[in-house]
């Protein structure tokens, strides 16, 4: 991988436990009277008759890793081989030497964080950033498509508010384990509710997150469109966060072996990229935008209001009110109060009705918020509290949520630690994100889209589930002993 992809440059890094606890399994049979042996060549076990048979390393593998509660960590510090923009080298390199029928169709999408990373770093407008970079990867490189993920989010974030809208009218039914909604897109605050807090999971909700969603849809179209099977269709997806390389190799997130997502990588590793091939992106020609969801939705550069981690908690507000409480004014000013918490990471809305307050909702970003939130919820060990106070909560692993992943550009990256500070840097990156043009959902136009889907491919595409990932403590001290 990259050497800029070290724990260096990490925020808020929950470092890795030091030991690992992965059960090993014992091949063979063993025998007391055997010894092993170790020098300067390997470890070699030797038998009573002193016949030596070298001992194979340990291969933990990133599957191991997802289903081991023995580290808490971000997934920055681990190395995962098939998850850089080496490994798309190689698939180039393979691709050439292959007959037609065999080669693999390449398609990338770029996540609006990292396209705001890029567009700071080389001062561009993030309209030309795009255009930029699909010419390098469609016409430079041999992918088929350029596209964003903003269609993959619009569709989580019409799922999401059906599942919002679900859970409230359950829970004024007299349901338990509805509310407060916790958010799914971000897999570090998964990864650490899986592996220590079972309890919350129920209040996560079930829908992928937009890289996911992405992945599966761009299989599933480019399978219809070119008629190939989905192991020959390899997705890339660029994305702000080493997370997202977790993400994708869940073990739920494939079909017959064939990940959703074959390979992600970082918007540094998109410098990288260039860096290899000497080129600046600004002396790069802008291409056509790309138009393979052009029918569903706006050809042109289109984000949606609120944060700049996706607009979870803004989209939940609004459709909420509308839907709830029939509330036309679009959630303005006069009906919606916003409070900081300690901080700007940790953010209350509040959402009043005539005579009460109707909505309580949360921004929580950084995991020494995300730890705080827990506590808060926790009413006794092991139970969350119907007080909770919160309805939903839009959570990011990260500070500042995902425009400051752990992969996004830094100004030590590019030269400029000694001309502006990192807040700064944060600053500009969002008012470049912020520049988009805004528009909220079309619950309509994407409902209708997948209503023509059956419904065994939209639970696989759009839905998804956790475990709880309980760690073995007597294989854990057998092997320690």
């Amino acid at each position: 991988m990259s050497k800029i992809l070290s724990a260096e440059y990490l925020n808020d890094f929950i470092s890795p436990s030091q030991t690992c606890i992965k059960p090993i399994d014992i091949i063979g049979n063993t025998s007391k009277n055997n010894h092993i042996k170790i020098d300067k060549e390997g470890y070699y076990e030797l038998d009573k008759d002193g016949i030596k048979k070298k001992l194979e390393p340990v291969s933990i593998t990133l599957s191991d890793c997802l289903s081991c509660s023995g580290c808490i960590t971000s997934a920055e510090s681990v190395f995962v081989k098939t998850q850089s923009y080496q490994k798309i080298n190689e698939v180039i390199k393979e691709n050439i030497g292959l007959i037609e029928n065999e080669q693999k169709i390449l398609i990338a999408s770029i996540s609006p964080q990292s396209r705001a990373s890029i567009a700071a770093a080389f001062n561009l407008s993030i309209k030309s950033t795009h255009a930029r970079l699909t010419y390098f990867f469609t016409k430079i490189l041999p992918f088929s498509h350029f596209i964003d993920t903003n269609f993959g989010r619009e569709i989580a974030l019409n799922e999401l508010s059906n599942e919002f809208i679900r859970r409230y009218k359950a829970r004024e039914k007299g349901c338990k384990n509805q509310l407060p909604l916790l958010t799914s897109a971000c897999p570090g605050w998964i990864c650490y509710a899986e592996k220590t807090h079972k309890e919350i999971l129920p209040y996560i909700s079930h829908v992928k997150s937009p890289q996911q969603i992405t992945g599966s849809i761009v299989k599933s179209k480019l399978e219809k469109t070119f008629g190939k099977h989905r192991q020959y269709i390899y997705y890339v997806s660029i994305m702000p966060c080493f997370d997202k390389k977790i993400e994708a190799n869940r073990d739920e997130f494939s079909e017959n072996g064939v990940r959703d997502v074959d390979c992600v990588i970082t918007t540094t590793e998109v410098i990288e990229m260039l860096k290899e091939r000497s080129l600046d992106l600004r002396q790069i020609p802008e291409a056509s935008h790309d138009s393979l969801f052009s029918h569903y939705i706006d050809a042109d550069i289109i984000e949606h209001p609120g944060s700049s981690s996706g607009g979870y908690l803004a989209h939940i507000l609004s459709f909420s009110s509308q839907e709830l409480f029939k509330d036309n004014t679009n959630t303005n000013e006069h009906n919606v109060t916003m409070n900081i918490i300690r901080n700007n990471d940790m953010r209350e809305y509040i959402l009043k009705g005539p005579n009460n307050i109707v909505l309580r909702m949360a921004i929580c970003y950084g995991f020494r918020n995300i730890q705080n939130l827990v506590r808060k919820l926790k009413a006794k060990k092991n139970r969350i509290s119907q007080e909770a106070g919160y309805d939903f909560v839009e959570i990011m692993a990260c500070p500042s949520g995902c425009i400051n992943g752990g992969g996004q550009l830094k100004p030590e990256i590019i030269g400029l630690s000694k001309t502006i500070t990192h807040k700064e840097w944060i600053d500009y990156v969002n008012e470049l994100y912020d520049s988009s043009t805004k528009k909220p959902v079309n619950s309509f136009h994407i409902s209708q889209y997948i209503k023509n889907w059956d419904s065994e491919f939209t639970s696989k595409s759009l839905y998804t589930t956790y475990r709880s990932i309980q760690e073995n403590f007597a294989k854990k001290i057998i092997q320690e002993w």
